[in-house]
């Protein structure tokens, strides 16, 4: 029994790649900037974003995987019917890091949190002081949201595409 892992986790590495980076530099910001009066201003955050926005290709590696997601789906269907790949998912399952969750669950992951950082900005606007600031974390919001509005628009196309 052999498993084609870019079959079942697509562009996985460049998602990792994109958020350790983000995470990473994100937090340098953060550190090189922290002063006792504040934790950040929204220059920073804003700089933080735009940092993701190239790293992610304004979420093409998001786009891409979340295009692969039903092909994943798919080709795990087949392979469960193998009796060996099924074994072999239990015993993954089982290692701790997955936190009970199956193969599914772990998968659909990246989509989720693609799909949060608007709400998540919205959240740190509504505790924003400065008119200036809220209007650059409304702009960040706007492209965030353009590129999911791109990412819903490119899966209905290919969703119709493949229903004819």
């Amino acid at each position: 029994m052999y498993a084609e892992p870019q079959e079942i986790f697509g562009n996985l590495d460049e998602l990792c790649y994109v958020s350790y980076t983000f995470s990473k530099d994100l937090l340098s910001i953060l550190t090189r900037n922290l002063t006792s009066q504040s934790v950040w201003n929204t220059e920073i955050l804003v700089e933080a974003l735009e940092g993701f926005s190239r790293l992610s290709e304004d979420g093409g590696v998001y786009h891409t995987y979340c295009l692969n997601y039903i092909k994943s789906l798919e080709y795990l269907e087949k392979l469960r019917r193998n009796d060996d790949f099924c074994e072999f998912e239990k015993w993954c399952e089982m290692d701790s890091r997955c936190n009970r969750l199956q193969l599914n669950d772990l998968l659909v992951s990246p989509m989720q949190h693609c799909t949060k950082l608007p709400l998540l900005i919205s959240n740190i606007r509504k505790y924003t002081i400065g008119e200036d600031d809220k209007v650059q974390l409304t702009k960040a919001i706007g492209k965030v949201e353009v590129s999911l509005r791109k990412y819903h628009h490119v899966e209905t196309s290919c969703f119709i595409f493949l229903r004819k």
